[in-house]
């Protein structure tokens, strides 16, 4: 597959993922909705999420289910770290999911990512085929032809998007100044939200027609010609109404910060972690296998110490980042979560001669130990522990801490030891 064939695939997608948004917000909006990043009717990121899937999801393609479950992993991940990229880079949030539930910094939301799970089994199995069929028709040397072409114009588009984009921030200040001016003739705290443009306009101009003196028909005039002086940045704002400049920067947890753990605590996160793991993986093959495996760990109970290692793993490497670093907990989650992977499967087949997986045939392993699809679970699941799970759990430990609960926790600790000994 040539690097050309790969690009117009790109593409295909970008326009698709375009199409469904403009087609999913101009419902909702009950109008036109361009919601391009770029001027053009692409939209990148769905370009690259479909490549992401396609490839790195291919081996799952058989099973719906399977696929369904890891396109929520994938298509999540990569909306998660295109919201913090632009977040951090233009200091504007883009979309903010924080009124849906179950949602993770108003960047992916549940709702979203069952959306996206679904149009990526779609995509597998009925649209990608019909892609590479139809490109499959057109020449190599057409295909070359055409993706220059169209990397050209992308490449202009872009570069005149991110110009506006970096403007946009002082066109904002400039906005945010110059309404300054008439706070003596027209109270602008009334109307001007520097963090809702869309809303402001509507309102001054409500206002305007409502008010004919000469300050107000100024400062409407003036508020037009400064936001949409261009054509694009009049388009980012149509696009995203509720574009936000206040970047949100929640507080460290209080029981991260607190304290970094003792003896109860890490105990109570490796019970808790191996527990929970073979109810994630028992649950996993009944819905992937349909039949019913017991995937504990150990001779007695239902425990995989694999999970409650990783667990504490994760706590002491990423505890005291905190809540103010999440992309840097999730890529360091994943990398912390793969290397550990690779090296429980190399330790059990050096010291057992057994092997409990083998990733051999998947895209991007290592050894057969570990893949990257496994890392990005290792690194959604490590972020969701460290900001979410852990602190839960040792709020509930404090409950325990009197001399009874001790007590139970020893015998527990007495008990896991015996069974991992046998």
């Amino acid at each position: 597959m040539s690097l050309s064939f790969v690009f117009l695939l790109f593409v295909a997608y970008s326009f698709i993922g375009w199409v469904s948004e403009v087609a999913y917000c101009s419902v909702i909006e009950r109008r036109f909705v361009n919601r391009g990043f770029l001027g053009g009717p692409l939209c990148p990121v769905y370009g690259f999420g479909g490549l992401l899937v396609i490839f790195l999801l291919e081996p799952f393609s058989g099973n719906v289910f399977y696929l369904f479950a890891m396109a929520i992993v994938v298509t999540s991940f990569l909306e998660y770290v295109t919201g913090w990229a632009l977040e951090t880079i233009f200091r504007t949030k883009w979309w903010d999911y924080s009124h849906y539930k179950f949602n993770i910094h108003g960047r992916v939301c549940l709702l979203n990512s069952l959306l996206f799970g679904g149009m990526s089994v779609v995509a597998v199995r009925l649209v990608h085929p019909a892609i590479v069929s139809a490109l499959a028709r057109v020449p190599p040397a057409g295909q070359s032809a055409a993706a220059a072409v169209l990397a050209a114009v992308i490449g202009v588009d872009l570069a005149l998007t991110l110009k506006t984009l970096v403007a946009l921030r002082e066109k904002i200040a400039g906005l945010a100044a110059f309404v300054e001016n008439f706070r003596e003739s027209v109270d602008v705290r009334e109307w001007f939200n520097e963090h809702d443009l869309s809303g402001s306009l509507a309102r001054i101009r409500a206002r305007a027609s409502l008010d004919s003196s000469e300050a107000t028909q100024r400062l409407l005039a003036r508020f037009e010609t400064l936001l949409f002086r261009s054509s694009g940045m009049a388009r980012i704002v149509r696009a995203f109404p509720s574009i936000d400049r206040r970047i949100a920067r929640k507080k460290t947890d209080s029981l991260n910060a607190r304290r970094s753990g003792d003896a109860l605590d890490y105990f109570l996160e490796f019970f808790a972690a191996s527990f929970v793991g073979v109810l994630m993986e028992s649950a996993w093959c009944l819905a992937t296998t349909g039949a019913f495996e017991s995937r504990t760990g150990l001779l007695y109970g239902m425990l995989n110490p694999l999970y409650g290692l990783g667990a504490v793993l994760m706590t002491l490497a990423l505890s005291r980042l905190g809540k103010r670093r999440e992309l840097t907990v999730l890529l360091l989650a994943a990398i912390l979560g793969g290397a550990f992977q690779f090296l429980c499967g190399f330790a059990q087949e050096r010291l057992f001669g057994s092997i409990s997986w083998d990733y051999a045939g998947s895209l991007a392993n290592v050894g057969g130990r570990t893949n990257l699809l496994v890392s990005l679970l290792w690194g959604v699941s490590g972020l969701l522990w460290v900001r979410d799970a852990r602190p839960i759990l040792l709020g509930f430990g404090d409950r325990l801490r009197g001399r009874v609960g001790k007590s139970i926790f020893v015998v527990l600790a007495v008990a896991v030891a015996l069974n991992c000994a046998v």
